[in-house]
């Protein structure tokens, strides 16, 4: 029992820090761009914008072998997909429901591409599908995730456009300046 309470502890973490990091990127974008837009009214003429933005997307992830744990995540999967499937939710659902459905299912989909443990859990307990035993044996994996966000989580909240969105007028001037100094 002792087991299945650390694993509810751990899945409501996940879930608090993956509502907190929607939070945190929505909140950091914003001060990024008002960033950039105030970098870009104090830039000298002789340089662009394309000189100091870089692409800030994630890499493409590589194919790996299909592992029993992945087999478990998929089979969960599609226990998920047959409550959530956008092409399934014909009938009795009020708009608000089919809406809620196909987040957990754009969610359930996340999880499966990125062999998320956590993230699929939670998108089980929502929709009350059963969860496999394997569940509670994947803590380890669910943990790691929880490390990652909590990384990621500090790393956007602590960076320049975080400090800026923070400062007040002046050391918005200098933030500005600085790195308009830099590139």
């Amino acid at each position: 029992m002792e087991n299945s309470q650390s694993f509810k502890r751990l899945i409501r973490k996940y879930e608090f820090l993956l509502e907190d990091w929607e939070d945190v990127e929505e909140i950091a974008s914003g001060a990024m761009s008002d960033f950039i837009a105030d970098v870009g009214k104090n830039l000298p003429p002789e340089i662009q914008q394309s000189d100091y933005l870089v692409d800030t997307r994630e890499n493409e992830k590589e194919h790996t072998e299909e592992t029993e744990s992945d087999k478990v995540l998929k089979k969960l999967f599609r226990k998920i997909v047959l409550q959530c499937h956008p092409d399934r939710l014909i009938g009795d659902f009020s708009e608000l429901e089919r809406i809620r459905r196909i987040s957990l299912y754009e969610r359930a989909v996340s999880a499966h591409d990125n062999k998320n443990w956590a993230l699929m859990v939670i998108t089980a307990i929502k929709l009350d599908v059963e969860l496999p035993e394997e569940a509670e044996s994947m803590v380890d994996s669910i943990s790691e995730e929880v490390n990652k966000l909590e990384e990621r989580i500090a790393e956007k909240s602590s960076g320049h456009a975080w400090e800026y969105l923070n400062a007040d007028k002046e050391t918005k001037e200098l933030l500005v300046q600085n790195f308009i100094n830099f590139i």
